[in-house]
Parts: structure tokens; C-alpha cells; sequence
């Protein structure tokens, strides 16, 4: 980076840094309720942006049989074949 930048700077060099630094950076959690579940292995959370897909192997600490519609979960937003769709998906106490 040129010595000369300032802290809020703009210049490529800068740009680089940081969209470095952001792919390490952790997902940000969300919120949302379980809003259907099927006897398949996946169901659907209801979450801030609108419903979004998740597969029993996304989820954390608890089994898919002890899920509940209606019950609040917090998950991280990835992508999955079709589409976004909910891991790391975990029961909210």
C-alpha cells in the first residue's frame, strides 16, 4: 500500500486489502422459524428476507426429528444447487 494513503482511503491498493480481509471475515447469523418441515430431510425457515431452504445435514446439535414448526433457529446464508438455503443451522433457546 503507498505510504501516502490516508486511513479512509480509496485507492486500489486499499480496495485489495479489504476485499482480502472480507473473505475471512464470519457470516453474519440470522434468525428466522422453521415454517415447514417434510418427512424427506429438509424443510423450509421462515427468515428476514423470506423463506429459505435447509437440509437435515446443515444442522447443528440437534437431530431432524426434533425439529419443530415454529420453533426459533439461527443459520448462516450459503448457497446450495438451487439457490440460497440455510447452514450451520441451530435451535435458539
Amino acid at each position: 500500500m503507498p505510504a501516502e494513503c490516508p486511513t479512509a482511503c480509496v485507492c486500489a491498493a486499499h480496495a485489495r486489502v479489504e476485499q482480502k480481509h472480507r473473505r475471512f471475515e464470519r457470516p453474519e447469523v440470522k434468525q428466522g422459524t422453521i415454517k415447514k418441515l417434510t418427512d424427506r430431510g429438509f424443510g423450509f425457515i421462515e427468515g428476514e428476507r423470506g423463506d429459505i431452504f435447509f437440509h437435515s445435514s446443515s444442522l447443528k446439535d440437534i437431530e431432524f426429528e426434533q425439529l419443530r414448526e415454529g420453533q426459533r433457529v439461527e443459520y448462516n446464508e450459503g448457497r446450495g444447487p438451487k439457490g440460497p438455503s440455510a447452514q450451520d443451522v441451530r435451535v435458539v433457546s
